[in-house]
């Protein structure tokens, strides 16, 4: 089994190219941060939090779930977990989760982005 990561999502632009047809849709966001096990879909969430897009309603011709797009609150639920296991991570450290903060922050000011829960199986 991987290791699930978030990246930035421009969901305006994404869009704006499956509108056109276009497809592959490019990866959007430069970075993309490695999750630790306090931050895991299964660790934060019970099921798809209200809200989220999962990639197979956003990509409907997709046979297995690939991502889930989350809103700041979903966000600001894995960084809460991951403060609250600061001393038991070891993948992410205090920079790589001021990181994830600045994500949900910068959605929460800019409604073209989410961040992609990308599920590495």
């Amino acid at each position: 089994m991987g290791t699930d990561s978030l990246r930035l999502f421009n969901k305006t632009l994404a869009d704006l190219i499956l509108a056109t047809g276009r497809e592959p849709l490019p990866a959007f966001g430069d970075e993309e941060l490695p999750l630790d096990y306090w931050g895991c879909y299964a660790e934060v969430f019970d099921g798809h939090p209200d809200g989220s897009i999962s990639s197979l309603d956003y990509l409907p011709d997709q046979e297995e779930e690939t991502f889930l797009l989350l809103r700041p609150d979903h966000v600001g639920q894995i960084v809460r977990s991951l403060r609250d296991h600061l001393d038991d991570l070891s993948i992410m450290d205090k920079e790589k989760i001021d990181k994830v903060e600045s994500w949900k922050e910068y959605c929460s000011t800019n409604p073209d982005y989410l961040v992609a829960y990308v599920f590495d199986f």
